[in-house]
């Protein structure tokens, strides 16, 4: 019987039904692209016929649970050090660089006491401050580092409030726990409660980008390339840019 190459079933880019009954790809992604890639898994699973199952969590959290033995089929990272880290130890068959995000202070809309500069953090009537964990998460590493810049990091020490990605850090402002918040500009754009107060000078700062990792899964690959190369069609990267990323330089 003639067999079909593997590219042409790529290209076709389609699974027959009982072939995606079998096939449930595992993404790993980070928690400020849930909004985006639920959309995109949506309109994929309808189109190619492949179940997704998407983890979403901080970066440090799903880099180490790959380090320790979990088998995602594509990991997206909300920065290059944790997409280094996986890379360096753990088979990887492409990388993209090419999606990206800015760092903005928000509050909520009704606060009475609104930023203009970072400075005006230091104001006794801003008592609390959420940024995610800057041990691990990137979205708190990249707070971390502009409020070094500008030297404020050692005054605000007592006013921090971590959270362990960057969702939880803008529930705490949303809520009213912390009076302001350190996140990515595409979770305030979904937020109704809160605004964007200062705008980050991203020059103090690393860029913000997100590594996408296509795994060795051998098992799954030809449904994970499909995938992968779905991330980069202009379907998707239109999804990604209405909410709010950059896409620095399409494929």
């Amino acid at each position: 019987m003639l067999m079909m190459p593997a590219l042409a079933l790529i290209s076709a880019g389609c699974f027959k039904a009982t072939d995606a009954g079998q096939v449930n790809l595992l993404v790993f992604a980070a928690s400020s692209l849930t909004n985006s890639l639920s959309e995109i898994e949506e309109n994929f699973e309808q189109e190619k016929g492949v179940q997704l199952t998407i983890n979403y969590a901080g970066s440090s959290t799903l880099a180490r649970q790959i380090l320790n033995g979990a088998e995602a089929d594509v990991f997206i990272s909300a920065n290059q050090d944790w997409a280094n880290a996986v890379e360096q130890r753990q088979a990887v068959l492409e990388r993209r660089d090419w999606l990206g995000n800015q760092l903005v202070v928000i509050t909520r809309r009704d606060a009475a006491n609104q930023l203009r500069a970072l400075t005006d953090l230091l104001d006794p009537r801003i008592r609390r401050i959420a940024i995610a964990d800057p041990d691990g998460v990137p979205a708190g590493m990249y707070a971390k580092e502009v409020l070094v810049a500008y030297g404020l990091w050692d005054a605000l020490q007592h006013k921090f409030i971590f959270g362990s990605d960057v969702r939880h850090t803008l529930a705490h402002v949303e809520n009213g726990g912390a009076d302001v918040g350190f996140v990515y500009s595409t979770d305030e754009l979904i937020s109704s409660e809160t605004e964007a107060s200062v705008e980050i000078d991203h020059d103090s700062m690393d860029q913000i980008s997100y590594p996408m990792l296509l795994l060795n899964n051998s098992n799954k690959q030809l449904q994970a390339n499909v995938f992968y190369e779905y991330l980069s069609s202009e379907a998707a990267l239109d999804v990604f840019e209405k909410h709010g990323f950059l896409v620095r330089e399409k494929p």
